[in-house]
């Protein structure tokens, strides 16, 4: 079984507390001070429909990079949450043209707003 195909498995058994603890713990994990430090430009995402703490957390962690941009994914309405959580499985192609326009600093796609 690749490593996709067992992810999606892993994640299909999660249980919805499991779920909320793997959140919690990375919502209560403090932004490193040396942080600040990086000089690489970074993109800092989060789904649009993310808990209102993880839309704060982007902009917090995007804020304190030099040259971080905190944006929102927004999938297709059709689409279940569990999918958009991991749109870069789900949906290859808007992944594909999110990292080629973030390598090559031409804009981002539509489905990515700014924060």
């Amino acid at each position: 079984m690749c490593i996709r195909d067992r992810f999606f498995k892993a994640f299909n058994n999660m249980t919805e507390e499991q779920f909320v603890d793997v959140t919690r713990v990375g919502l209560n994990n403090p932004i490193s001070i040396g942080l600040s430090q990086a000089g690489n430009h970074t993109l800092v995402l989060c789904g649009e429909k993310e808990y209102r703490a993880m839309h704060a957390s982007t902009r917090e962690v995007a804020a304190a990079l030099p040259n971080g941009v905190a944006c929102q994914v927004t999938c297709p309405k059709n689409v279940p949450l569990r999918e958009q959580h991991n749109w870069s499985m789900t949906h290859p192609e808007l992944f594909t043209q999110t990292v080629r326009a973030w390598i090559e600093g031409t804009g981002l796609p539509r489905e990515l707003m700014h924060l």
